[in-house]
């Protein structure tokens, strides 16, 4: 899945290894919170798995999640929270991802 480059928008990087059943799980997570990101194989990818090590990093999947502005998470492993964080942000700058384009109906004003 490409990655969305829009304004505020999280550019979000998952870097993963084979049959890695946490990347599975982010990557799916990731989708159904219709985050968009892209998928770096680091079996395949000498550069980055080097980058990934030298950060510290020894638990895939490796989440980088960078937003227009110039901030920046990361975390390893599947974290369900960090990825609500994500939603939540992405909801705010785009409206397609608010909560009743994600199906949550809206409260009726009193």
């Amino acid at each position: 899945m490409p990655a969305n480059t829009t304004a505020g928008t999280p550019i979000v990087t998952v870097y993963t290894t084979p049959s890695c059943i946490q990347c599975e799980t982010t990557k799916r997570k990731l989708a159904r919170s219709q985050i968009p990101y892209e998928t770096v194989d680091l079996s395949t990818d000498a550069d980055a798995m080097a980058m990934i090590k030298a950060q510290g990093f020894t638990q895939a999947p490796i989440v980088v999640a960078r937003d227009a502005d110039g901030g920046k998470q990361t975390w390893s492993g599947f974290r369900p929270d960090k990825i609500k964080e994500l939603t939540k942000q992405l909801a705010v700058s785009s409206p397609a991802l608010s909560d009743t384009a994600m199906g949550v109906p809206a409260l009726a004003a009193a």
